[in-house]
């Protein structure tokens, strides 16, 4: 990824971060398959995959929500909204903070 780009969205910074480890547990996880003829126990990484993968989506819908325009005309030029909800094709999404 070239860190010029990255250093003009500032918004992306959580999602870097996190997908670095990802990077960093897939890598561990080859690491230790080669090192050892010992059995895997892959249920344990399979939960951790899982939970560091549903925390990327977590991250990237925050970022996108934060980039939405919401017209809010009780609210000051560039507060932060909170909203109790949003819903999104028919999704119901709770406690996005918009900004």
């Amino acid at each position: 990824m070239d860190q010029a780009w990255l250093q003009q969205r500032p918004h992306l910074t959580p999602l870097v971060r996190i997908l670095d480890a990802v990077l960093k547990l897939a890598d561990e996880q080859y690491e230790q398959g080669r090192a050892s003829g010992d059995a895997v126990d892959y249920g344990e990484f399979e939960e951790r995959v899982a939970r560091i993968t549903a925390k990327v989506e977590q991250d990237v819908h925050k970022i996108a929500l934060s980039g939405l325009d919401v017209d809010d005309r009780s609210s000051v030029s560039g507060a932060n909204i909170i909203a109790e909800c949003i819903v999104l094709n028919g999704r119901t999404h709770h406690s996005a903070v918009l900004s």
